[in-house]
């Protein structure tokens, strides 16, 4: 209520796509920015180049310079701002300058560079529960917007914006990735209702058993009247890449996802092709029991439903569905 009648905005943006100009012949570039230094301090992350571009091919996973803490270095970056590293970026909160050593042209990235990795990440020990977030607009984040992990229980995310989510570049596995709405572990009772997401890098709404994991069970998952416009993968993705992990008593009923693998992904590691409306994928051992996929309208650059794995108990209702523009 704090924020009067309208939705909130989250952005990870602290790097835009446009008016920037280069220091001399470095790498380095600058671009003056309105506002100054907060009370809460700079943002501190990755920032990650969201659009893909082909001159970005690293990701531009980048590092704050804090020249404040390294020895009041602020005299020595403004007579020579090249001495920035590769891969940092530095505030000039004085002089209301940002700075960034991107080893390319940061302009015209269609969708600007994002420094944060995720809104809400919680601690595997934590698992609160009985949370909501609603009614904000959530901007940019590369890795993950919302990632429920741990047993978190009793979550309802309802009536939100996301828009450009994903994409990070993680440094040792040299691949791409980021969902918007991620659950794992032992997540339950889980509503996500009423939310508008458009440009994930992945899957927009992904419950997951990564690899490595064991004795999992996520239940009493609850997928329902969200808009999904351009992504990869699955809409909603359900997969198990470890061992004897569970999924029980989910339903994704009322969904709109069209546009499938028309997002920013489909010019980088994951094409067109792979892109799917909904996924089941079973994983070593993995438990399927009481799924329901129904009402949904769908179109995909590749298919509409896929289902793979074993193990199907109460077998999976696939009904009512919409399906168009399928191979």
């Amino acid at each position: 209520s704090s924020y009067g009648s309208g939705r909130a905005t989250v952005s990870a943006y602290q790097i835009f796509n446009d008016g920037w100009t280069r220091v001399g012949t470095s790498n380095v570039w600058r671009r003056p920015y309105s506002g100054a230094y907060s009370g809460a301090g700079p943002v501190v992350g990755n920032v990650i180049d969201l659009s893909r571009t082909m001159e970005s091919p690293a990701g531009d996973v980048l590092g704050w310079q804090n020249l404040e803490e390294e020895g009041d270095k602020v005299g020595v970056f403004r007579n020579n701002p090249a001495v920035l590293p590769f891969g940092k970026y530095a505030y000039d909160w004085a002089r209301e300058v940002m700075y960034v050593n991107v080893g390319a042209n940061p302009n015209d990235r269609s969708l600007g560079i994002s420094c944060v990795g995720r809104f809400v990440n919680t601690p595997l020990g934590a698992s609160p529960t009985n949370v909501a977030i609603h009614n904000l607009h959530i901007i940019g984040f590369a890795r993950a917007s919302i990632n429920i992990q741990g047993d978190s229980t009793n979550w309802h995310i309802h009536d939100n914006d996301f828009y450009a989510i994903g994409g990070m570049y993680n440094v040792p596995s040299k691949w791409y990735h980021g969902s918007g709405i991620q659950m794992t572990h032992n997540a339950n009772n889980i509503e996500i209702n009423n939310n508008t997401l458009v440009q994930t890098f992945d899957s927009p709404i992904t419950p997951q058993h990564f690899g490595g994991s064991s004795n999992g069970h996520m239940h009493d998952l609850h997928f329902h009247d969200n808009y999904i416009d351009r992504w990869a993968l699955g809409a909603v993705e359900m997969a198990d890449f470890g061992t004897n992990n569970r999924f029980s008593r989910v339903t994704i009923e009322d969904n709109t996802a069209i546009n499938g693998g028309l997002g920013f992904s489909s010019i980088g590691d994951t094409p067109q092709g792979v892109t799917d409306g909904f996924q089941v994928r079973g994983g070593n051992s993995s438990v399927f029991s009481d799924l329901v996929i129904r009402r949904n309208k769908v179109n995909t650059a590749h298919a509409n439903v896929v289902i793979g794995g074993s193990n199907f108990t109460n077998a999976i209702l696939v009904e009512d569905n919409t399906l168009w523009g399928a191979d």
